[in-house]
């Protein structure tokens, strides 16, 4: 039943002789590899990160199933597959063959992939949302214990002012041109998050100690966004808190947001910096 599926591929990995047969049951198709984990690790069109995952299974390190990329050989597209093995023993209780099944999952794949990435944003700006940015944040500040980072939370001055003049299609347009400026005015690999409401967090990557210049770059462009209503004049207001040693989310979070009120009581359309101590 398996050999009739066409996405499903049979392979005999020969221990001793670090022989591939692949497609073992179809001769049209049928592939040999000798020295086959130098050609996975040097030659294969296998994602350089999951190669290594390939050669553990038939080394016996990890159990199967699992999953891997692959190029199509000349492209840039690529396929997804799941690999599972089994090891069969000679009279002698020496493991001596791998039989593998190998499994095309690309469509599957890529529709869980986009219904991951649908809930990890945000419905209106497209940014990650609270709950994923702050696993990310969490995640990187682990592997990057003593790396100084900083988070910066700030919000639209009077936003509600503006849903009540406008109207909130001209508010949420508003949110979204915001995010896109947010986006366009940090860098590629820092995290941009729509908090809720007019709120948004970015976390900036291993900043140096001065970072007046990329809040005044945030601050002094915002003329730069335009609004279907070209009348609307707005500000927003930032407080940021630089650190250097690991922390979480939410004890860096609510160090920045008392930094954004600070600014707020000092009149808005400003930034207030707080240092570790």
């Amino acid at each position: 039943m398996a050999l009739k599926d066409n996405s499903i591929s049979i392979l005999e990995y020969h221990i001793q002789d670090d022989r591939m047969i692949i497609d073992i049951l179809k001769q049209s198709k049928k592939q040999i590899y000798d020295h086959y984990l130098d050609y996975v690790s040097s030659k294969s069109t296998v994602f350089e990160e999951d190669k290594q995952k390939i050669v553990d299974l038939f080394t016996q390190k990890i159990k199967g199933p699992i999953i891997y990329r692959e190029y199509y050989r000349g492209s840039q597209e690529y396929c997804v597959k799941t690999l599972d093995a089994t090891v069969i023993y000679n009279s002698n209780d020496e493991a001596e063959i791998i039989l593998a099944t190998a499994s095309d999952i690309t469509v599957n794949w890529h529709e869980q992939n986009s219904l991951k990435q649908q809930a990890q944003r945000d419905s209106l700006t497209h940014l990650y949302n609270l709950e994923a940015g702050k696993y990310i944040i969490d995640e990187y500040i682990k592997k990057n214990p003593k790396q100084q980072n900083a988070l910066i939370v700030l919000d639209i001055d009077h936003f509600k002012e503006v849903n009540d003049t406008y109207g909130h299609l001209v508010g949420n347009e508003l949110l979204i041109a915001l995010a896109k400026y947010l986006l366009f005015h940090t860098n590629p690999n820092d995290i941009v998050i729509r908090m809720g409401g007019d709120e948004f967090v970015v976390f900036l990557k291993n900043v140096h100690d001065d970072l007046t210049y990329p809040c005044n770059q945030l601050m002094s462009h915002l003329n730069e966004i335009s609004l279907s209503h070209h009348g609307i004049h707005f500000s927003i207001s930032m407080g940021v808190y630089t650190f250097s040693n690991e922390q979480n989310f939410d004890n860096i979070f609510k160090i920045a947001d008392d930094a954004l009120y600070h600014s707020k009581r000092n009149g808005r359309n400003r930034y207030t910096i707080k240092y570790q101590k």
